[in-house]
């Protein structure tokens, strides 16, 4: 059973004052430097806090799995027990937690596969990201976190088959455009409750815009609660309140996640470092291979899926779960498809091998 994860410790200065930077100055930094953080290079607060010290619910934001692979996959949680304050901290102190996680067949936890700990560090916004090796293909998992007293929600996971392995029917749900004022993402719901190997979310994970900002055609049915961010602390307020969505932390505990991005992760219409309305060093970095956020906080990638600097590819660098129905007999038919909202679910039957690029 080989487990990596963003708990290794290195040496160097705390880094100060990295909720208060702006968008030019998150731009140089975030990507060589986030990638850092998480790939365990960068520097970290030394002090740890007790997690029995926490006095309220750390896991509001539920849990979540994500780039399936043959025998591994990352699982992510947040400790934000208050995770839309304006200082984007989530309630938390500046000071890493110790979080222990745990993987089994059974939902029961009778049948523990693996385990270990994980730091969740402030200046990853008290996140966790653990890519567990050594699982078997094709193959349901179960998994959960604790902090103190405790324990997450317990979320489910899987491997995907072997590559190159052909395979009879695979089902799996897409979702984009996800603009938290337009709708109650009832479509995740729906989601949740269905039997998919994955989900693959095409981008526009979060919409940047203020309140009332971009209005859908019959009025919006909800606000977003800050102006639009241009700071790290408020792109972390504003995936808290996406997060923090009943329907859409189902989808996420209940399935594995391929995720790429769009633009408004960003800003509308940004391009490298050129703003929407023209200008160079004006918008954040994305930071990070699918998926990819603003801050690797919300990341459900791994440590080993960061790229080394601000440049990212929109593919995984190294295999992941393709589609690739060229050779086959008949064309993939498709036998049920499932419209609601922003998310469509679809089987597909027919000899579909899993490859890599």
């Amino acid at each position: 059973m080989s487990v990596r994860g963003n708990w290794d410790r290195r040496g160097g200065d705390p880094i100060g004052r990295l909720g208060s930077i702006d968008r030019r100055r998150f731009l140089r930094l975030s990507g060589a430097g986030a990638a850092a953080l998480v790939a365990g290079a960068g520097p970290y607060t030394e002090r740890a806090l007790a997690a029995s010290a926490l006095t309220s619910y750390p896991f509001r934001l539920g849990v979540a799995s994500g780039d399936p692979r043959p025998t591994e996959v990352v699982l992510w949680t947040r400790l934000a027990p208050r995770p839309h304050d304006e200082d984007g901290r989530g309630g938390m102190p500046a000071r890493k937690v110790d979080v222990r996680w745990e993987v089994a067949h059974d939902e029961a936890f009778r049948q523990v596969v693996a385990r270990g700990r994980a730091p969740a560090y402030p200046e990853l916004g008290h996140s966790v990201h653990v890519e567990v090796g050594g699982l078997r293909s094709a193959r349901r998992y179960f998994y959960r976190f604790k902090a103190g007293a405790d324990t997450s929600p317990v979320g489910r996971t899987s491997t995907v088959p072997q590559l190159g392995r052909a395979v009879r029917e695979l089902t799996f749900a897409f979702a984009s455009c996800q603009q938290f004022e337009h709708g109650y993402y009832t479509a995740y719901r729906h989601m949740a409750r269905e039997d998919l190997d994955l989900v693959v979310h095409l981008g526009d994970y979060i919409y940047e815009y203020g309140p009332n900002r971009y209005n859908a055609p019959g009025g919006n049915v909800r606000r977003h609660n800050s102006r639009e961010p241009t700071k790290l602390a408020g792109y972390r307020r504003r995936h808290a309140l996406y997060r923090d969505d009943s329907n859409l932390k189902a989808a996420h505990a209940a399935f594995p996640w391929v995720v790429t991005w769009d633009d408004h992760e960003v800003e509308n219409n940004y391009a490298d470092d050129i703003a929407q309305h023209g200008g160079r060093g004006s918008t954040s970095c994305a930071v990070g291979p699918p998926p990819t956020r603003p801050t690797t906080s919300t990341c459900r990638c791994g440590a080993s899926r960061l790229p080394p600097g601000p440049t990212c590819d929109s593919f995984a660098p190294s295999p992941t779960v393709i589609l690739r129905t060229s050779g086959c007999s008949t064309p993939a038919s498709i036998e049920t498809t499932r419209r609601a909202g922003t998310a469509r679910s679809r089987r597909v039957r027919s000899p579909v091998p899993l490859a890599g690029p």
